[in-house]
């Protein structure tokens, strides 16, 4: 879950995490405007998807409009989880259809539309109104702190989870919603009690067990977190696929490739969902580059690429040609990463949804303005910046916004040889932005302050999170903090 920043917990939060309030607040049932049929399936898909099991909670929405037409907020769920243009026209058609429901669910129905349009700051807010209209739902703190968790705001998060914990403890998925808001805040045996609690609640739930390894991944315990994992694995007969890519982290992170690798190719196996397939091999194609063999990382990159052009799949296909770019910047090849992505900007998708274009361009304005600037073509940088800039003039405070635009800020600035503008750009990147905090380091250096270099790739070493660029920056910092500690003549090259 991806490049967000940490905030400070509450007092509130840090002192008594796990005890319930004297008197628990009594739980109301969400408004729902559909048909009592429809309400079984309706509630099954809810917890499926609060599970993350979103395969099963997609055809469990289907259901609920199956039976029940007008169920709009089901509708809404449903657009969702589709992507593309069926899934915007499902979300359109729901928005066009609420006016016969209450204003608790319409507030649902335009949060979800928001969210497929990728407007995060509108999402959280028509969700804080909801749930304050609302307060002793549970559905209603979940998805708050939820989406809340999903756009880096942790403290919020674990106030909205601690309530849902609290108007049901027998729910697992706000234990679960409550350990990652802790693991955000770097709490991390907070994190490992609530994930437990969680498993508790419901032993034979795949997703526990998966959090749990996550937990512990980020506390270091490393044999411990790929043993949760396969207890997953296990619970799932294999079918919760996801936990294959946490073992291939651990993998990854004890520099064994040939493990990682194997454990993405069962994960693989072990999905029928194409969009899952292909985000599998982007993994396998960064356990390449990160393994130093860029010749096999582009051949993965060009089989993913077939494959998505084989299944029509357009946002693989201009994900796959964001990460060929990607790629080719990380090897110093700047002028065939221009190339590459400035011709992306040309094509037209017209399944892509508005969230999906607005990462991949984010990505790809990102990926062009550095390679500018790693060539020395400031003036062409800045204009780039320019326009990553008017993607974010109405989501001024969205994390992935924000990453972009400071690191980009910062490798300006350090071009210009102004370490001191670079370091405090790059300070504003979140944690979990690896890139951008490996040229912190080189700033920090730059500025000739090689213990707080030292930090900050001692830093990444230690993250220890469940991205594939997470690994190459990784191996990039331990490459860094291995030379730092040599004893060289001459250090110009810091």
């Amino acid at each position: 879950m991806s490049t967000l920043a940490r905030v400070v917990a509450l007092c509130a939060l840090s002192s008594s995490s796990f005890s319930f309030a004297a008197s628990p607040p009594k739980r109301v049932e969400p408004p729902l405007t559909c048909n009592a049929a429809s309400r079984p399936f309706f509630a099954h898909a809810w917890e499926a998807l609060s599970n993350v099991h979103l395969d099963e909670a997609r055809e469990l929405f289907g259901q609920t409009v199956a039976v029940d037409p007008a169920c709009v907020l089901a509708w809404a769920h449903l657009g969702a989880l589709t992507p593309g243009v069926n899934g915007r026209r499902m979300v359109d058609d729901a928005v066009g259809g609420m006016s016969a429901v209450s204003e608790v669910e319409q507030l649902q129905v335009l949060a979800l539309a928001a969210q497929h349009r990728g407007d995060d700051e509108r999402e959280l807010a028509l969700l804080r109104q909801a749930r304050d209209l609302a307060p002793r739902t549970y559905e209603l703190n979940f998805a708050l702190a939820q989406r809340a968790g999903v756009k880096g705001l942790w403290s919020e998060a674990a106030i909205a989870a601690r309530r849902a914990a609290d108007l049901d403890p027998d729910r697992g998925a706000a234990w679960n919603v409550l350990g990652y808001a802790h693991l955000g805040l770097g709490e991390h045996a907070d994190a490992i009690a609530a994930f437990e609690r969680y498993a508790a609640t419901a032993p034979g739930e795949p997703n526990a067990f998966d959090s749990l390894g996550d937990a512990l991944l980020a506390n270091n315990q490393l044999d411990e977190a790929k043993a949760a994992y396969q207890r997953a694995l296990d619970v799932s007969s294999g079918s919760f696929w996801a936990s294959g890519h946490g073992i291939a982290t651990v993998c990854a992170i004890q520099q064994d490739w040939f493990c990682a690798r194997a454990a993405i190719e069962k994960a693989r196996r072990s999905t029928s969902n194409p969009d899952d397939r292909l985000r599998l091999m982007e993994w396998t194609a960064w356990s390449y580059l990160a393994d130093a063999q860029p010749q096999e990382a582009f051949r993965a990159l060009e089989d993913l690429e077939n494959s998505a052009q084989a299944g029509k799949l357009e946002a693989h296909q201009a994900s796959a040609a964001v990460l060929r770019g990607r790629f080719l910047v990380t090897l110093g090849r700047y002028r065939d990463a221009v190339t590459v992505l400035s011709a992306l900007g040309k094509k037209k998708f017209s399944t892509l949804t508005d969230a999906q274009r607005l990462a991949i361009d984010t990505s790809r304005l990102h990926d062009i303005a550095e390679a500018q600037t790693r060539l020395g073509n400031l003036g062409d940088a800045e204009k780039t910046l320019a326009q990553l800039r008017t993607l974010y003039d109405f989501r001024p405070r969205d994390p992935r916004g924000i990453d972009a635009v400071s690191h980009t800020r910062g490798l300006i600035a350090l071009q210009k040889k102004d370490p001191a503008m670079a370091i405090s750009a790059f300070m504003q990147c979140s944690k979990t932005d690896e890139t951008c905090r490996l040229d912190l380091a080189e700033a920090q250096l730059a500025a000739g302050d090689a213990p707080a270099a030292a930090l900050t790739r001692t830093a990444i070493s230690r993250a220890n999170h469940r991205e594939p660029e997470y690994w190459w920056a990784r191996v990039q910092a331990a490459k860094k903090l291995r030379a730092m500690q040599t004893p060289r003549d001459d250090r110009s090259a810091f």
